[in-house]
């Protein structure tokens, strides 16, 4: 056998180990002992997207929460910027005394 092969067997005899693993997990958390979940493995039970939502990908990763979340940080930022700008400005107060 060569290496490609045997490394392919490994890789498979893990990810069965891995599958039992959860598996066993999975029944755990329902309450039952271990055992194999049946599954149905044909290709009409698949559930195949009919469309696909397309848009412009900076519209989509405008709801990510880390990203609205740098934005706002770069705005702060930007607005401590120009405060600070204004800050080396002469001012002019006038007051009621």
């Amino acid at each position: 056998m060569s290496n490609a092969q045997l490394n392919s067997k490994t890789i498979l005899a893990d990810v069965k180990q891995q599958l039992i693993e959860c598996e066993s997990k999975l029944n755990f958390l329902c309450g039952g002992y271990p055992k194999a979940i049946v599954r149905d493995t044909s290709i009409n039970s698949e559930n195949i997207i009919s469309s696909i939502n397309t848009g412009i990908p900076s519209d989509i990763l405008i709801n990510r929460a880390d990203i609205r979340q740098a934005e706002m940080e770069l705005k702060a930022a930007n607005a401590d910027v120009k405060s600070a700008k204004a800050a080396f400005y002469p001012s002019f107060n006038i007051n009621a005394f």
